[in-house]
């Protein structure tokens, strides 16, 4: 039996609304956001905090999960971004 491997995407928010950004994941076919933010905050954008992503995205038909900014750390540092 083949494994079926799902692609990675990226997408930065920028100043996109909620709304915006769901309508683009969706067009992609993404079922489920990994947050890997250093500072997942929003304070430029409060409304991609990450308390509100973790309420907001399920009830828009996408699943939310954010990475502990410990190992974002860590992966940026073996990257070196």
């Amino acid at each position: 039996m083949q494994s079926r491997r799902q692609p990675i995407r990226t997408i930065g928010h920028g100043n996109r609304s909620t709304a915006e950004i769901v309508a683009a994941l969706r067009a992609a076919g993404v079922e489920t956001v990994i947050d890997v933010r250093r500072y997942p905050k929003g304070r430029r954008q409060p409304h991609h905090a990450m308390g509100r992503l973790m309420t907001e995205l399920p009830a828009l038909g996408l699943a939310y999960e954010a990475l502990s900014t410990s190992w974002a750390v860590g992966v940026g540092r073996q990257l070196r971004l």
